[in-house]
């Protein structure tokens, strides 16, 4: 049974026992459209010999159900304003179980159709999405669920109606309802139930920016920073290397979520923080120790090589060769071999005495010459 203002609703059986009135049974028949959907609110009467009709009205699933008929009789059944022929039913015995008869098709002239698409974004949504059919009063005239297109059809009388289901999925947005649906008899109305799916629900995160100097104030670059969750649910670690200005900023964090953020930086402890719901969180300030330096040491004076004596010695003033007599003197060390040594000094000491004994005579003549001149 389906609840008032709700389609379809839970499926509930409930057993109703009547008893006929002796000698009498009932007949049950459905009256389909030509297309063969269950045609709902259909009037349908019975021709019952010698007694009077008996009218009657299909439910949302195109049954009618008509009782206290005489037994063993055999009546006629057609839907009201139809030209056809009534089918003929016999009502067997009293007592007796009754058997659904056949299908009664009702002609278009006598029918009024609406039908229509259940989409999802466009699509069709899944086969036994249910549709009710409401009449001006409010009641639920017929009922039926999608096909594997979306598609829904009410055969009914003429009349204006409310077309009804449900959302699709839990959030999809779209009218549940058209109203106003007009049909007359030998119409078809489409009444289109479009829907779209829930938005994706927006992402926030958040942002942890930072700072990394060292000791002396200056920025150090290239530094990773790793932000771990405690929540094993808020996702996995966040990684990031300071730029050249020692910044760093964290994104993609979940909210009010508490995270260690630590350095690959020995001797530097962690900061747990909890992010705010929105935004940007407070910067951090990671201080470092500096990168120690070593001064630079000044390089070891090179060993000046010693001079390398001319292998012909020269005399002051000019560049005559010290002769050697002969080459046996030079290579049994005589007094005129050539050793190698630099003799510049020598000759120098030489020079320097020669010029002192000029000098000392040229005192000695200054001297005797006053001398004379003072005896004279």
């Amino acid at each position: 049974m389906a609840k008032d203002g709700v389609p379809g609703g839970s499926d509930e059986v409930r057993n109703f026992a009547f008893t006929s009135p002796a000698d009498t049974t009932s007949i049950i028949g459905t009256v389909e459209d030509e297309a063969g959907n269950p045609a709902s609110n259909v009037p349908v009467v019975v021709d019952v010999p010698n007694g009077d009709p008996v009218m009657t009205t299909t439910n949302t699933d195109g049954v009618y159900v008509v009782s206290d008929l005489p037994a063993d009789a055999a009546v006629d059944v057609s839907v009201v304003g139809s030209e056809a022929d009534p089918t003929t039913v016999d009502t067997g015995d009293a007592g007796v179980p009754v058997v659904p008869t056949d299908a009664i098709t009702a002609p278009p002239s006598v029918i009024a159709t609406v039908t229509g698409r259940v989409t999802l974004d466009e699509a069709p949504v899944e086969a036994g999405q249910v549709v009710e059919l409401l009449d001006a009063t409010g009641a639920v005239v017929g009922s039926t669920t999608t096909d594997a297109d979306g598609r829904y059809t009410f055969a009914t009388v003429a009349g204006t109606y409310t077309v009804r289901t449900t959302v699709p999925v839990p959030g999809a947005t779209g009218d549940t309802t058209n109203t106003g649906v007009t049909a007359g008899v030998g119409d078809t109305v489409d009444s289109d139930l479009p829907f779209e799916s829930p938005a994706e629900p927006a992402v926030i995160t958040i942002d942890q920016p930072g700072t990394v100097t060292d000791t002396n104030g200056e920025p150090v670059d290239a530094v990773t920073v790793v932000a771990t969750p405690e929540e094993d649910d808020a996702g996995g670690p966040v990684t990031v290397v300071t730029d050249a200005d020692g910044a760093f900023d964290l994104t993609g964090l979940a909210p009010t979520t508490t995270y260690e953020i630590a350095l690959d930086v020995d001797g530097v402890e962690p900061e747990t923080i909890v992010t705010p719901d929105t935004g940007s969180a407070t910067p951090l300030a990671f201080v470092v120790p500096a990168a120690e330096t070593t001064p630079p040491t000044n390089p070891s004076p090179s060993a000046t090589a010693a001079p390398v004596p001319s292998a012909t010695p020269t005399v002051p003033g000019g560049s005559a060769n010290i002769p050697v007599d002969d080459p046996s003197d030079a290579a049994n060390g005589g007094p005129l071999a050539y050793t190698g040594a630099d003799l510049t000094p020598g000759l120098i000491a030489a020079g320097v005495l020669v010029l002192l004994g000029a000098g000392l005579l040229t005192f000695r003549a200054v001297r005797n010459r006053r001398r004379s001149h003072l005896q004279d």
